[in-house]
């Protein structure tokens, strides 16, 4: 069956406001991720909330929820991030078409979404194509 949730893929969106707000018009870093466990969408916690905790000593940010009915906190993913300073030799120019000749395999986006075994769908199926060879992986969305 389905069972509605918010997708762990769209933690990084609640890390990147919470780091704008903290550090505006600074990148950042992801550390460490650790997941505990799915945020579920049921029809018994329809007025879910989510609540978001940044321990500024330790960069720890906590993604939990609670619901009216539960008010106890499940914790879903605590992720250090941490603003960087972006200097010049970080910045590295990719070249798409070099990886793209290097290929030694083409995966298009039925067989990649198929062989990674979820089920994506609308706006998190983004991958049209990947191209990888032995050791090398890439992979190219939409614009």
């Amino acid at each position: 069956g389905f069972v509605p949730l918010v997708a762990g893929t769209s933690y990084i969106v609640l890390v990147r406001e919470v780091m704008s707000t903290t550090h505006p018009g600074k990148p950042f870093r992801i550390d460490r991720t650790v997941f505990h466990g799915f945020c579920f969408l049921d029809d018994e916690h329809t007025q879910l909330s989510q609540k978001l905790t940044l321990d500024l000593k330790t960069d720890l940010l906590s993604i939990a929820s609670y619901t009216n009915e539960n008010p106890a906190e499940t914790v879903h993913a605590e992720m250090r991030c941490r603003p960087m300073e972006l200097r010049p030799e970080h910045r590295v120019k990719l070249d798409v078409e070099g990886a793209i000749a290097r290929a030694t395999n083409v995966t298009y986006k039925d067989e990649f979404y198929a062989t990674i075994g979820n089920n994506y769908q609308g706006e998190f199926k983004t991958v049209e194509q990947a191209w990888t060879r032995r050791g090398f992986d890439s992979v190219h969305g939409r614009p």
